[in-house]
């Protein structure tokens, strides 16, 4: 099983969706933050209408606020790398891969292997920010900082034996969808309650959400990234964001049309219909994580009436790649989301959740259900297939990395609402048993 996953997971750094803290007035001293610090331009710190600050920050005023604190020792890192790894092996995990990684991490990990204790395949990106992208001039230094990284890290050559890969390079190109934030890029308004809960009153409003890069920017980072030989791994919520990128993507293809680039973009949870079609003939890759198509009734009904009734249609899409010819790879979004695979891998099935006081979970009837093959498929050969590993690695075929699994249930013969009680008998990495429950 492989996770293509979309978050921090060794040190204290907060990651992708965690993307709103609040502060109290200490914090901000220590963070530098005033009420004469300019707004950035990927994110918002919060003010009061008379300019005082209210201690909200989102996106990545958040992020970095939080890498602004001490990290762990290394010592403690490559403890938490130890328990990491031993807890993705538990659920079945044989590579993942961490979109927005640390040296710290890596050279935690980079210890784990040089001691011969390394039990998974770890793959990662190395972020750029809107920071280090001001203007369309800038961008070539900011690719080039970020290759350097990952040639310092990067193994080409895997063998049996796990290795470390980095060849992708990651943007946040919006926030989140989801009220009071209402970050993530949007083709149309939001829409609010302008009444209350028992007499609402949804109006439209003038938020389209954020861009945290211009179209200008994206262009030459695709372009950039796709010349240095690397994969482009970009968080992209709203229809907005999602729409703009694979503009830019349709530009880096013209550019580069020998390169074997595979883009992949993150999420996708509003997804305008004639976009489903691009991203296969992009060959751009939808990293989805499964378990948001299961919101609670009363989630799904504030975003049906956040959204519309037609755009709803189009919420937390997953099938509707697949019938359109594109790549689908699981995320699991750990550890800003619990990490449950088996439990994620049913919802891609059902489009339902936990059932609750015996009461059967609603499903969100806007798409269809995953076969178990095409569930299969997503954390394996597909994952694969997006890390450049598929010719050593997501599926069991002479000549390929015997990394496997032992289950104690036929996941093939039995109801999709079972997948969720799968347990991982034994994982295997290269041949060597690196799990047993």
């Amino acid at each position: 099983m492989v996770d293509v996953n979309d978050d921090e997971v060794v040190d204290n750094e907060v990651n992708d969706n965690y993307l709103l803290v609040e502060v109290n007035t200490r914090a901000l001293e220590l963070f530098g933050i005033t009420r004469e610090t300019p707004e950035p331009p990927d994110g918002k710190i919060g003010k009061y209408e008379n300019g005082e600050l209210n201690g909200i920050l989102e996106d990545a005023p958040a992020m970095r606020a939080a890498d602004s604190i001490p990290s762990i020792r290394d010592d403690q890192a490559v403890e938490v790398a130890t328990l990491v790894q031993k807890v993705l092996n538990q659920q079945g995990v044989t590579m993942v891969m961490d979109a927005r990684v640390s040296e710290q991490q890596l050279a935690a990990f980079t210890q784990l292997q040089q001691r011969g204790e390394l039990t998974l395949r770890f793959q990662a990106a190395r972020e750029i920010t809107p920071d280090e992208t001001p203007n369309v001039a800038s961008v070539a230094a900011a690719v080039d900082k970020a290759v350097a990284f990952a040639q310092k890290w990067h193994q080409a050559e895997w063998t049996p034996a796990p290795g470390i890969g980095l060849n992708n390079i990651k943007m946040f190109v919006d926030g989140v969808m989801q009220f009071p934030t209402m970050t993530a890029s949007l083709l149309q308004p939001y829409r609010v309650n302008k009444g209350t809960d028992d007499a609402p009153n949804w109006v439209e409003t003038d938020n389209y959400g954020d861009l945290y890069f211009t179209a200008e920017i994206l262009d030459e980072l695709m372009e950039k990234i796709a010349a240095a030989g690397y994969d482009p791994h970009l968080h992209t919520v709203g229809e907005g964001a999602v729409s703009i990128v694979l503009d830019a993507i349709e530009k880096m293809r013209a550019a580069h049309p020998e390169k074997d680039i595979r883009p992949g973009l993150a999420h996708n949870e509003l997804v305008h219909a004639d976009d489903y079609a691009r991203f296969a003939r992009l060959k751009t890759i939808a990293c989805l994580s499964f378990q948001w198509a299961a919101p609670t009734p009363e989630l799904a009904e504030f975003e049906k009436n956040m959204l519309g009734e037609e755009r709803f249609q189009q919420l937390e899409p997953i099938a509707k790649f697949v019938d359109a010819g594109a790549v689908v790879a699981f995320g699991s979004d750990w550890p800003i989301d619990d990490f449950d695979e088996w439990y994620d891998l049913k919802v891609a099935a059902t489009r339902r959740g936990r059932d609750i006081n015996g009461q059967k979970a609603p499903r969100l009837d806007n798409d269809r259900d995953l076969t178990v093959i095409e569930v299969l498929r997503s954390a394996t050969i597909d994952s694969a297939f997006a890390q450049h590993r598929e010719d050593v690695l997501g599926s069991l075929e002479v000549g390929k990395f015997a990394d496997m699994i032992v289950l104690d249930r036929n996941v093939f013969e039995i109801p999709a609402d079972d997948i969720e009680n799968v347990k991982v008998l034994r994982t295997i990495v290269g041949g060597k048993t690196v799990h047993i429950a």
